[in-house]
């Protein structure tokens, strides 16, 4: 069974738990590095804007035997139940002094949206395009946003030119930098995954791993979309002074983050090491870059390097 006839026969079931005059519809969504996905979205009388839920991962599930159809059909009720708090106003009834507050960039690699791009507002930065999106909202779930593209932008009735000088400044403000040492990083994750305070003790002696494991986390303060720091205004000089170092080596760990190396004598094997985490590690989606790229406080200026 291919997924479209497996969305389809979810569909039946849920129009089972519904009203009859509510809207049960299937729609392909594309999302960052043309990755497809199959969403189905249950709109109850007249609202305008339905949250897809997307069936992929549902669908991996039912394949492997791990759940049926009507234990699907379930779960996405219980899930589009948790969603009704979440109102999203629709793009096409907001002016541009009520959204301009609420765009913000995004930093995704250039030739795997390229087909994308060609229908959306975008700049370039070496082999990455920035494209702009409305965010709805952001909590302790996530974050719900929406991309800009020619039409909407013409609703605004702005230029490309203003769209991103305010979605940059916006994009600061909205989502603030953070700057860790990866040993920090890895305590949290620990700490998130409720170790005991001994644990995390014994694992982690900070300071020696530290000395040993010379690498920084480059983010944003929700980690969602954190990969846009690096063109914030001059993060990465006062990375490079903070770390007392001229260069400074850019790991692309996903669109989400960067690993921030002050320095490195082999850069072939931090290449290997992207592509090795990308290939093994990384969703698809959240692909940002297989390459390793260097600041030179210098010149002010960030390179492919490898």
């Amino acid at each position: 069974m291919g997924i479209e006839e497996f969305c389809g026969k979810v569909m039946d079931q849920l129009r089972k738990a519904v009203p009859a005059d509510t809207e049960i519809r299937m729609q392909k969504v594309y999302k960052n590095n043309g990755l497809c996905l199959f969403g189905i979205g249950i709109c109850y009388g007249n609202e305008i804007c339905t949250p897809q839920i997307y069936m992929n991962e549902y669908y991996q599930s039912y394949q492997n035997g791990k759940k049926s159809i009507v234990q699907i059909a379930e779960e996405v009720m219980k899930l589009r139940k948790s969603m009704e708090q979440e109102k999203i106003e629709p793009i096409t009834d907001l002016q541009w002094g009520n959204i301009k507050d609420k765009l913000f960039c995004r930093l995704v690699n250039l030739q795997m949206n390229q087909k994308k791009i060609e229908h959306i507002p975008h700049r370039t930065y070496l082999d990455f395009a920035i494209t702009c999106r409305l965010l709805h909202l952001v909590d302790c779930n996530g974050m719900a946003s929406s991309e800009i593209g020619y039409d909407e932008l013409e609703l605004m009735g702005v230029t490309e030119e203003e769209l991103f000088n305010q979605a940059l400044l916006n994009t600061e403000r909205l989502f603030p930098v953070e700057f860790r040492p990866m040993v920090s990083v890895l305590e949290k994750i620990l700490q998130n995954q409720n170790a005991p305070d001994s644990l995390i003790k014994e694992s982690l002696d900070l300071e020696e791993m530290q000395e040993k494991v010379n690498m920084y986390v480059l983010s944003n303060t929700t980690g969602v979309n954190g990969a846009m720091t690096i063109l914030y205004e001059d993060i990465l000089k006062q990375i490079a002074i903070q770390l007392k170092t001229e260069i400074l080596y850019l790991l692309p760990s996903s669109v989400h983050e960067w690993i921030v190396l002050p320095g490195c004598d082999d850069v072939a094997f931090l290449k290997d090491l992207v592509e090795n985490v990308n290939y093994t590690e990384v969703p698809d989606m959240d692909v940002l870059s297989y390459h390793v790229y260097r600041y030179d406080r210098s010149t002010d200026m960030v390179e492919i390097a490898a």
